[in-house]
Order: C-alpha cells, then structure tokens, then sequence
C-alpha cells in the first residue's frame, strides 16, 4: 500500500474528505493532492495528519535478526485554556478539572482556576513550569496565565516576556506550516493577550476571526468574546452585541467562564446603549 493509498484509506475511515485533510493542514489542495500523487509527503506532515485524524503515528526499524526499535508518536488532543474550553455547569470548576486524564493539561486548568478565583501568586507557580514546554498548547496556556497573572501582582516586565513568546510561538507554526488548529491557538493566545492589555495586535497578525472556526467550541466562545470587546472599544456597540447574541447561538452547552465574558460585554454595550434594564439582566446571567 502506497502512502497515497494509506492516506486516503484513513481519511475515509475518519469521515474527512483529502481537501478537509489539506486544509486542516494548512496546504492547497492541488498541492497536496501532488504531495499524494508523487509519495513526497515529508515525515513531519506525517506527523500533523496523524495528529489531524485523531490517530498514533509509528515508525518501525526491523534489524537482521528480528529484533525491532520504532519510535512513536501519541496524539495528545491538547488545546489551549483548557478550563475555559471545558462544559461543566456553574460551580462544577473542580469536578471539571478532575475529569482531565492528562496530568499537565490538569494542572493548566488548575492554574486557570486560581487566577479567576483570585489566586494569582499559585497561578503563577504553576505555570512557570511550563513557559519553555515543548507543546505548544500547554506554553501558550502558560504564556497568557503568566502574562494576566503577573499584571495582577504589579509584575509588567514578567508579564511582556511571556506576550513576546507568544509572538515567537505564532511566527514558528507559520514559518514550519503547522496545523490550522495549532495556527489558530497561537492567533488565539497572541490576540487574548494584546486585547485584553488594550495593545493593538501588529499588522502582521492575521485575523483572529480567520481561525475561529479551527478552535474547540468553548476557546471558539471566548474568541468571541474578545472579538465583541475590540468592537466594543472601537465604540461600535450594536456590531458587538450582534457578535455576543451568534456567538451564543452556537454554543453547544454550558461554557462558564466564556459565557462570563461574553455578557459582561453585552452589559457595557448596553449600558453605553442606554439600555439598563437588558444591561442588568446580562450581568445577572453573568
């Protein structure tokens, strides 16, 4: 079976057609279809389809006397914040973070906790375990924990370090054509970061609604949300309101946190809308 064949096989197994597969990557869809058609896939797009496909990639070296060395690849789905992306409803923070089998993106969302409970200083010791991690996922969780964390505390030299890693994250998957869902949390932390410290994101950013779509619907949510409060800064408050009301039409559960910030700009939109009595019941659902 040609690495052709074996592509298209598990693609059809997964329900993705190739030119989904080739998006998902980051590729037109001529050229992977000529990546396909003369076998020059490389091993690192190896990698990022079998990450794509939810699926383990292996390679396998067999000696002369039998004896076998392969070296694997697990597909951890990792995402960014995973706290903020998790379901659960309203006081279920802890029983949410317990269900997480992975032990590091655990320990995340336990950061995440302590920095919307308050506990900044904890935050912090936490997440600096990770600001040089490997995954790209739990860095750039850590790089934004840190940089809220240490605003909090008074410590703003702290707090730029991890914005500028996150810039260095952002311009890497792009340079190595990564996935469009590691492209579309590196965008997604690097405008978190600049919206919310009101620093205007460079002109060589790409637009934060152009990956939207590639994040997990609970990061999609608070997406949203930072969409709606650039809008709302820019004084164009029924367009933020409008982003607020889509944004809760395709949620597809309870999402806390995100629904948090989603209303809180639908109450300063309608407060500056003169419209108090809708503005009191956004911050109540708050």
């Amino acid at each position: 079976m040609t690495t052709s064949d074996l592509v298209k096989e598990m693609c059809q197994k997964q329900g993705i057609s190739i030119a989904a597969l080739a998006k998902n990557l980051g590729q037109t869809r001529q050229n992977f279809y000529k990546k396909l058609q003369r076998d020059t896939l490389t091993l690192t797009e190896l990698k990022q389809i079998a990450e794509v496909l939810d699926a383990n990639f292996e390679q396998l070296f067999r000696m002369p006397d039998g004896t076998k060395f392969s070296l694997k690849s697990e597909n951890k789905k990792r995402t960014v914040l995973p706290l903020v992306g998790s379901a659960f409803e309203p006081g279920g923070a802890k029983e949410a973070i317990e269900k997480l089998q992975d032990k590091e993106l655990s320990e995340i969302a336990q950061a995440e906790l302590y920095y919307f409970s308050a506990q900044a200083e904890n935050c912090v010791k936490i997440v600096e375990n990770y600001l040089s991690s490997e995954d790209i996922m739990l860095r750039l969780s850590a790089d934004m924990l840190y940089t809220f964390a240490n605003l909090t505390l008074g410590n703003a030299k702290e707090a730029q370090s991890s914005r500028e890693d996150v810039y260095k994250c952002l311009k890497w998957v792009f340079q190595e054509g990564e996935t469009n869902e590691k492209k579309a949390s590196c965008v997604f932390a690097f405008y978190v970061i600049s919206i919310f410290i009101h620093i205007p994101p460079e002109e060589n950013i790409p637009p934060l609604e152009k990956y939207i779509p590639y994040l997990p619907i609970g990061q999609r949510l608070f997406a949203s949300s930072l969409l709606a409060h650039e809008t709302y800064l820019r004084m164009e408050y029924a367009k933020a309101q409008g982003i607020v009301q889509s944004a809760m039409l395709m949620s597809d559960g309870t999402y806390p946190i995100s629904m948090i910030y989603l209303n809180c700009v639908a109450a300063m939109c309608q407060i500056n809308q003169k419209a108090q009595e809708e503005a009191r019941k956004s911050v109540s659902f708050a």
